[in-house]
């Protein structure tokens, strides 16, 4: 490792010599520093023991892929706006605690922010591209404690175009957000702390292009009959619940007699609703059931 990659403080910054290893590009002959960091495409940084995002600027023409997975980055630096023509990041096992600067990303495609620290779906409110988000196995920051949440902004802006989610074991509870993801085909949820079927429900129900969901080592998987109801009540296009495939004619089997009940139940109280009418208008002289009252 260069003396230049390496700060006073010990920490590992991105250098001219990081970058000039970091495309499969060829340097020309003749060719200067700066005028080859502006024509690279990709950038690969993975796995070099990097704690800050440095000199990226440096790079403004990267208009594909970003690699700094495996490294030691605590935060996403605000150089990272600069590379304004990505469309794939990946960040995956840092120690990034927030999702922030990507404001000028708009043709971000997808983003890979797996195993860090984030407790909060944010910062994308731009990211009007943006069509994969992984977040799966996020580690809390001591300080933290807190359950994953859910920026309304970014999730308004990721329901135009989202389509895979992964967002396993992050201390999830209340997923009810994530119903405003219309576009939603694949949902990863495994390893979460969710308990209400009403929130499953919400998600089956209001997700209608949803084909894989996948609730695994959840709380709610032991609520009897979870498994039947969660079918009942998602769409056709749902494919496959908890990694096992749904058969399309169960589900409209076991729809049609839920449907079935639901009418019986509704004749039912229709009647009684009746018969309560009938017996306030005339009194009691006349029985619910409609037989005069017979003196004993």
């Amino acid at each position: 490792m260069s003396k230049e990659s390496t700060s006073t403080n010990g920490g590992v910054h991105v250098t001219t010599e990081m970058l000039m290893h970091a495309s499969k590009t060829t340097l020309a002959k003749g060719e200067s520093t700066e005028h080859y960091l502006h024509r690279i495409t990709h950038l690969t940084l993975n796995n070099k023991k990097l704690t800050s995002m440095t000199n990226l600027h440096r790079c403004t023409n990267v208009k594909v892929v970003l690699y700094m997975y495996d490294n030691k980055i605590a935060s996403i630096d605000a150089t990272l706006s600069s590379l304004r023509h990505l469309t794939h990041v990946h960040l995956q096992r840092n120690r990034i605690s927030k999702i922030e600067h990507f404001d000028a990303l708009v043709h971000l495609e997808k983003l890979y922010l797996d195993g860090n620290q984030i407790s909060r779906l944010e910062g994308l409110a731009n990211c009007t591209s943006l069509q994969e988000l992984h977040l799966s196995n996020q580690v809390a920051a001591p300080s933290s404690g807190d359950e994953f949440t859910f920026d309304e902004d970014s999730i308004m802006t990721l329901r135009h175009s989202l389509r895979i989610l992964h967002a396993a074991n992050c201390n999830i509870r209340n997923p009810a957000p994530i119903q405003a993801l219309g576009r939603l085909e694949l949902l990863d949820l495994s390893r979460n702390h969710i308990r209400g079927v009403d929130a499953v429900y919400g998600l089956v129900g209001n997700l209608r292009r949803l084909k894989d969901l996948n609730l695994t080592n959840n709380h709610v998987n032991a609520t009897p009959k979870y498994r039947d109801n969660t079918i009942i009540f998602s769409h056709a296009s749902l494919a496959v619940l908890d990694t096992k495939p749904i058969d399309a004619n169960q589900r409209a089997t076991m729809q049609s007699h839920m449907a079935f009940k639901h009418k019986k139940r509704l004749a039912t109280a229709s009647s009684i609703k009746t018969k309560i009418d009938a017996f306030q208008v005339h009194g009691s002289n006349t029985w619910v059931g409609g037989s005069p009252n017979q003196d004993q």
